[in-house]
């Protein structure tokens, strides 16, 4: 009976523990994300990911200095068995899905996009490189 206590005490601490992690990064996340560009010309010179407490996430398009446009979506992290992640979901399909973070430390934070929503993972690949604003 012992053992089964012992076992059981571990599994909770474990769950707690996913769970807590997730949080933290969220926590973390919050504040404005600036994209920097390494090649992929399809982006305009500033874009701004601003990530709010509350689940939102606004994107900004800044070109010379005025805010272009502005995409709103939400956004909430989990944990798989390995990594962190941030599901985004919008309107607007070519930035929604699951991202892995890949880093996030030091005023840096480099996602990939493995899926989409739907779990595809065709053509999903998609790999955004920030600094903390």
């Amino acid at each position: 009976m012992k053992k089964q206590i012992n076992t059981l005490v571990l599994v909770l601490l474990c769950a707690v523990g996913l769970v807590g992690c997730a949080k933290f990064e969220e926590s973390r996340l919050v504040g404005e994300w600036v994209v920097i560009t390494v090649g992929d010309c399809g982006w305009p010179d500033r874009t701004t990911w601003t990530f709010y407490s509350d689940g939102d996430l606004v994107l900004t398009n800044d070109v010379n200095a005025k805010a272009d446009s502005s995409i709103t979506a939400s956004w909430e992290t989990f944990h798989n068995k390995w990594h962190n992640y941030i599901r985004i979901k919008s309107d607007y399909g070519w930035f929604q899905g699951d991202w892995r973070i890949d880093k996030h430390k030091r005023g840096v934070l480099l996602i990939t996009r493995e899926s989409f929503l739907d779990g595809s993972k065709d053509g999903a690949f998609l790999r955004r490189e920030f600094i903390k604003d």
